[in-house]
């Protein structure tokens, strides 16, 4: 058992972090004490000594607090950092520092304020700059600015940390972890559109008249090409894999288009998903992010057309606000939020893609709902240039994380629309979506 030594200063955060990384992700066994020492001070079972210096929570008290956009550090220096594969491991908070004796390491990287700046998004509270739907940006965020965004930060972190363990002789496996295609889907329309703005937004988008007539094709042949449930479902079970259907109540608003759960065709949309044993999920509509009673409201219509609990799902246009939105969530005994990617840019929002229960920084609480951060996201990897090279690039970025995700053997969490595959603004997409699996 490791014996990890803190301060008294923000001791609910450091616990927090200090189990996310140990217990959650490591599986390691540790007790924790309070301690007249000013960084992490982790005893090994053979009395050997790792010091991971506190570089953020000592600097602040909890009077004056931490909380204050001055405190995101602006540019990211990189180290080539021994035990490690990568060689240009940004450093969040800390310093480039290694020493290393008979018995004691020390490390200069604050680990532990560094994942808890990324899990928590602490980040995006104290963060002014929003886009139209009030949503926090990719490009806004220290990680794409700095250029690490693409990876999974926190898993590098996690791969230090376990190594200077095992450099001072901790003989304790760590808890493995699998690659897995995880594939969710908002629902956020049923059929397509033939309403004249379509048809305008069609030139508009694609800079192609000629959809004008394919959209006039399609609306004369009655198809309806958001109708991918059958062939979403199938791709899972090829893979022995369940898909996430994230479903909406009945509302209508200027970015919510409503559609009736009770009716017959999507009663048997919804026969079909459980009779296949796959899984429905809440996607809570364009005002529910930071209104838990319109929030609540909707969760318990729909679970009541469904006959169902519902217990995860994501918020709809990726509305969100920290830690509002979470509180919203815990408060209505949800489990899993999936909510975290950005709209704008691919990446890691949370530094990881595995699950991780969230902390509250405004009532420095832990959670007993997790965080499934997303990966793919289909209007981020998107495009309505139909050239070649722009489906390559595609197609790269694909290849690129389910690449790292193997890597580090943490989950590919994939956000395709049931809506993201007809023939005229997502041209070939069933079989880029097809090819993540393969």
């Amino acid at each position: 058992m490791l014996d990890v030594q803190i301060s008294n200063k923000y001791v609910p955060e450091k616990k927090y972090i200090i189990d996310v990384l140990l217990s959650d992700f490591l599986g390691l066994d540790y007790k924790l004490s309070i301690f007249s020492t000013e960084d992490y001070r982790i005893t090994l079972p053979n009395n050997n000594v790792v010091v991971i210096k506190d570089q953020f929570f000592k600097k602040y008290d909890d009077a004056t607090g931490y909380l204050n956009a001055k405190n995101i550090p602006e540019r990211i220096n990189t180290v080539n950092y021994p035990l490690i594969s990568e060689k240009d491991l940004p450093i969040i908070y800390g310093r480039d520092l290694y020493e290393e004796n008979d018995n004691t390491i020390i490390c200069g990287i604050d680990i532990f304020a560094s994942c808890f700046f990324m899990l928590t998004r602490w980040e995006e509270y104290v963060s002014i700059t929003r886009d139209l739907h009030n949503r926090f940006m990719g490009r806004q965020s220290c990680a794409f600015k700095n250029n690490f965004i693409h990876r999974p930060i926190v898993n590098e972190y996690i791969d230090l940390l376990y190594s200077l363990f095992q450099k001072k002789g901790l003989n304790q496996p760590r808890r493995k972890t699998e690659f897995q295609i995880i594939p969710t889907h908002d629902i956020d329309k049923i059929y397509m559109s033939y309403h004249i703005k379509e048809y305008l937004a069609d030139i508009y988008l694609t800079k192609k008249i000629s959809n004008i007539f394919k959209r006039f094709k399609l609306q004369t042949s009655k198809a309806n090409p958001f109708d991918t449930f059958s062939f979403l479902m199938l791709i899972s079970e090829q893979y022995g894999l369940r898909s996430r259907f994230y479903f909406k109540s009945n509302v209508k608003s200027k970015y919510d288009t409503p559609y009736d759960i009770r009716s017959t065709y999507i009663s048997t949309v919804i026969r079909n998903i459980q009779k296949n044993n796959h899984i429905l999920g809440f996607h809570p509509g364009y005002n529910t992010y930071n209104n838990p009673v319109e929030w609540k409201k909707q969760k318990n219509d729909l679970e009541e057309s469904l006959n169902t609990t519902l217990y995860e799902g994501r918020q709809h246009y990726l509305r969100f606000n920290i830690p509002d939105t979470w509180e919203i969530w815990e408060s209505n005994n949800m489990t899993t939020d999936s909510t975290m990617c950005y709209s704008d840019t691919l990446g890691f929002r949370c530094g990881t893609s595995i699950p991780f229960p969230v902390f509250n920084i405004k009532s420095r609480k832990v959670y007993r709902l997790h965080e499934q951060p997303v990966v793919l996201f289909d209007r981020a990897l998107h495009s309505y240039t139909y050239s070649a090279d722009i489906h390559n690039k595609i197609q790269e970025n694909i290849i690129y994380y389910k690449n790292i995700c193997k890597k580090y053997k943490i989950p590919l969490t994939l956000l395709f629309h049931n809506s993201s595959f007809d023939p005229i603004r997502w041209v070939n997409w069933q079989n880029l979506y097809i090819n993540i699996f393969t």
